[in-house]
């Protein structure tokens, strides 16, 4: 049975994003966005998601060759032999940084135009992020999303297809 990868999840950012609140008889009105909700890429996103998931498998890839290479598997099984290693955003930004074969201005470029896509990030769940918004995260605060995102929706499909 094939394991089911999470269509959504919920990003806090430690920077403000502040917006206008429109609708709902409420015009203008600024407010702080308290959470960022994120969505798995569809159909819709097929010209930037499979790119981004290339370059992550690569990533991913070389960075368990270099891994092999440094014996990191042996110490990390010495250490705890049942203690399964969490990839997490932070993890997965690391990799991206750390990577030989990712152009990771390209990777920061593509998933900029995902996050801008339609039906892919909303404020608070209730108003699409803008490229102004983005804009004015921070780099760290970019990267962590970006970490994030891929740990949440490219890591388990990247990791199913290896299994195969």
């Amino acid at each position: 049975m094939a394991d089911r990868i999470s269509k959504k999840f919920i990003f806090i950012p430690q920077d403000e994003i502040k917006y206008h609140v429109h609708g709902q008889g409420v015009h203008g009105e600024t407010v702080t966005a308290s959470e960022l909700h994120l969505y798995a890429p569809s159909e819709r996103s097929r010209d930037i998601a499979p790119l981004i998931k290339q370059m992550f498998t690569q990533a991913l890839m070389s960075g368990r060759d270099m891994a092999s290479q440094q014996n990191l598997d042996e110490q990390k099984r010495d250490a705890n032999p049942n203690e399964e290693v969490k990839m997490d955003g932070e993890v997965v930004i690391t990799l991206l940084y750390m990577s030989k074969v990712v152009d990771i201005i390209k990777m920061c470029d593509l998933f900029r135009k995902l996050i801008l896509s339609p039906n892919i990030c909303f404020l608070d769940d209730k108003q699409p992020i803008t490229s102004l918004l983005l804009e004015n995260l921070s780099m760290e605060e970019f990267d962590r999303l970006m970490g994030e995102y891929l740990a949440n929706f490219m890591l388990p499909s990247a990791l199913t297809q290896k299994k195969n």
